[in-house]
């Protein structure tokens, strides 16, 4: 080996490595907002379904839109950067469910109009597409703690 290869070569190692442990830092990174996203969309489910069956008011449609769009686009950016992952995949899951929740809140308050009359129906719906949520963020949560991520 030449004098200057031998110089080369530990430099080049030490950029491997930083370039594997810039990339694993990204995964944990992402995979916390993952969680963070997981457990503010299932609070949210369960608080918009709660409202709706203690009658207190028709949820605020807009409140429950903003963390699905957001939550869309971490889906997107993860789906570039990390395609086939299992926690991805139960992490859209997650977010198709929590879009059905809204997407009934909005049609439940414009048959309704307000919070008095919406019928049992309506609010068992509401409270099984909650639950469709918390049991996603569930299994995605077992994902995140597990090897295959």
């Amino acid at each position: 080996m030449s004098p200057t290869r031998n110089r080369r070569l530990p430099a080049l190692l030490l950029l491997a490595a930083l370039v594997l442990l810039a990339a694993g830092c990204q995964g944990r990174r992402f995979d916390r907002e993952l969680t963070v996203h997981s457990e503010l969309l299932a609070t949210m489910a369960a608080d918009a379904a709660a409202s709706l069956e203690q009658r207190v008011g028709m949820p605020e449609i807009l409140g429950l839109r903003y963390p699905l769009a957001r939550a869309r686009g971490l889906a997107a950016r993860g789906t570039e950067r990390y395609p086939g992952r299992p926690s991805l995949a139960a992490f859209e899951a997650l977010v198709a469910d929590y879009a059905l929740l809204v997407e009934h809140l909005e049609r439940t308050r414009a048959l309704a109009g307000s919070g008095d009359a919406v019928d049992r129906q309506s609010i068992d719906e509401a409270r099984r597409l909650a639950r469709q949520v918390a049991e996603g963020r569930g299994d995605l949560l077992v994902l995140l703690g597990g090897e295959g991520r």
